[in-house]
């Protein structure tokens, strides 16, 4: 008897290719036990990318989502220098 196990649908941007489905069976196949099952689910709204989810967990690969982490990442820099405005007057630069 051959288990199958039903792995999230993953919600893409548009329709994906039989290779690219190919490859996220891939990636799920340590996680799931016995023959992977997916159907997609279309989400226009995506910008890219695809969102998967599955049992308590979910793989968020969408163009939002890395652009969300570089805003973030962006956010956390600090551009301002301490004492910037003073190295201009230690120098007489007037």
């Amino acid at each position: 008897m051959i288990t199958r196990d039903t792995v999230g649908d993953p919600e893409t941007a548009v329709p994906v290719s039989e290779d690219i489905r190919n490859e996220i069976k891939i990636l799920m196949k340590g996680q799931a036990t016995g023959e992977i099952e997916m159907q997609e689910i279309v989400v226009p709204d995506l910008i890219g990318g695809f969102i998967l989810q599955w049992k308590d967990k979910q793989y968020n690969a969408s163009i939002e989502k890395q652009l969300k982490r570089l805003q973030t990442g962006v956010t956390r820099v600090n551009l301002y220098k301490k004492d910037f405005n003073n190295r201009f007057s230690e120098h007489n630069l007037k």
